[in-house]
């Protein structure tokens, strides 16, 4: 049954590897802008 799922009638490696990949794009989203924001802060607090 949970290997079924798993497999999805054989689109199982697509669907996982598309979250996979839409999981680190959401994660980019994030962490970029926020190195960024505090490299800013960094910046502003040594001034």
């Amino acid at each position: 049954m949970i290997q079924e799922f798993f497999y999805m009638h054989g689109y199982g490696w697509y669907v996982f590897i598309s979250y996979g990949c839409v999981l680190t794009f959401l994660l980019l989203q994030w962490l970029l802008p926020w190195r960024t924001w505090r490299q800013h802060l960094r910046t502003l607090q040594d001034e």
